[in-house]
Parts: C-alpha cells; sequence; structure tokens
C-alpha cells in the first residue's frame, strides 16, 4: 500500500505536517537523557522532514536516513535528499550514534524481530509508537478497522504493550514520556476533542491516553548486549 498511488493518494505529503513536533519530543528525550549522538540514522524515515527538522534544533547531528519506499524519498528537501537512501540499513551494514525509528513498528507483521533487528545499527535508539489502543476506540471499534487500511497499522499498542515489546527485543528502556498527537480539526467536535485532551497532557498524561487515545509514546532506549556462552 505503501506507494505513489494508494498511501501517496491518502497522505501525499507523506506527514510532513507532524515532522516539527516528533522532532521536539526526540530533542526532548535526548536533553533529558544527558545523550548527544555526533551521527542519527533515522530508519523508515519517509521524507526526511523528521530528520531536517531535528538538524534544525540541534545542529552538530549529523543525519542520513534509509527508506525501503521509493515514493517518499522524492519528496524530501533538497538539504537532506542527498542523504536519503533507498533500500535496508541492516542489510548494507549502516550504524549510527542513535537510531531514530518514528511510527514505524507498527507497520510491521513481525514487529520484535524487527525491534530486535535493528540493534545493528546503534547502541541507543529513540522510538515512536502510535497508542492506537484505549477506552474511547475500543468503544469505537470501526475506528480500529480504518486504521489498517487508512494507516496501514498492523498492529495497536497501549503504552505498556510498547515497553514490553521493545524489551522482549533486547532494548533496556531509559525514558518513555506519553504526549498528545496534535491534529488539524476541521470540526467544532474534533477542535474540542483536541483541546481536552491538550488539557489533560499537562495533568495526567499517560491517563488520557488509556481512556481517549489520540496519542503516542516516545522511548528512549538502550541495546542490552547478549549474554556471552560460558566457557
Amino acid at each position: 500500500m505503501y506507494d505513489a498511488k494508494d498511501y501517496g493518494r491518502r497522505h501525499p505529503q507523506w506527514h510532513r505536517e507532524d515532522a516539527a513536533h516528533k522532532a521536539r519530543q526526540i530533542a526532548r528525550t535526548l536533553q533529558h537523557l544527558g545523550w548527544e549522538p555526533r551521527t542519527v540514522l533515522d530508519v523508515g524515515c519517509g521524507n526526511g522532514e523528521v530528520l531536517r527538522q531535528l538538524e534544525g534544533l540541534m545542529p552538530g547531528i549529523q543525519g542520513s536516513g534509509w527508506e525501503v519506499h521509493d515514493h517518499p524519498l522524492t519528496l524530501a528537501h533538497p538539504s537532506v535528499r542527498q542523504r536519503l537512501h533507498h533500500g535496508d540499513p541492516v542489510e548494507h551494514g549502516a550504524t549510527a550514534d542513535l537510531l531514530l525509528c518514528m511510527d514505524v513498528v507498527e507497520h510491521i507483521p513481525d514487529d520484535e524481530a524487527f525491534a530486535r533487528r535493528l540493534q545493528t545499527i546503534a547502541p541507543r535508539a529513540v522510538f515512536r509508537f502510535p497508542l492506537d489502543l484505549s477506552v474511547w476506540d475500543l468503544l469505537r471499534p470501526g475506528r480500529l478497522r480504518r486504521v489498517r487500511p487508512e494507516l496501514g497499522h498492523v498492529h495497536v499498542y497501549t503504552a505498556e504493550l510498547v515497553l514490553d515489546l521493545l524489551r522482549q527485543a533486547g532494548w533496556q528502556v531509559e525514558h518513555h514520556h506519553v504526549h498528545h498527537v496534535p491534529v488539524l480539526a476541521t470540526s467544532g467536535r474534533r477542535i474540542a476533542s483536541s483541546r481536552l485532551r491538550g488539557a489533560l497532557e499537562r495533568f495526567t498524561p499517560a491517563a488520557a491516553a488509556r481512556l481517549l487515545g489520540g496519542f503516542s509514546l516516545i522511548v528512549g532506549a538502550s541495546s542490552v548486549p547478549a549474554p556471552s556462552n560460558p566457557g
């Protein structure tokens, strides 16, 4: 579904409108953890806009991106286009100080194997997962059914499921926080809903995510070395 005729028709800018917000959340996580990576690799980089925005916030970073679908690469800003690659970074032996994996794992059928495989790229990572499972979503099963054809989400998560997945995949969670995803509201109901989520985020973000949805989870994690065989 991730070609110009299907996914590109539904999302012609390949989520460019969310890039600045994502970059701010990455920068917040890096600052909280005191991580100062020099090289950053964005796997599933899409049009590379998150990487471009992050470099604007943290000028010392040298970024590169990898994307298995060629269409979004054609939408990249000229300042990053030459540093975006078509293909699988693991197969090409690409490495960096920090891995970015933003809204990617939920698209992969074997999510645990994919997350484990990413450890070959970098010793540290920042992940972002949409939290599609909430009480409100369970009361509206039609919305969960629309997630697959509209966004291609093979999996839906709560924050607890995300953290368990990453730990099972061999990542050590160092920090995580829930944040509200701003949306371009066009109706009075959606505007009110977005404002309610934004207000609750300031006081009880985790509870708001469980109840209302419309949130994502940012996770900073370190690779856990595999135990050595005795003898």
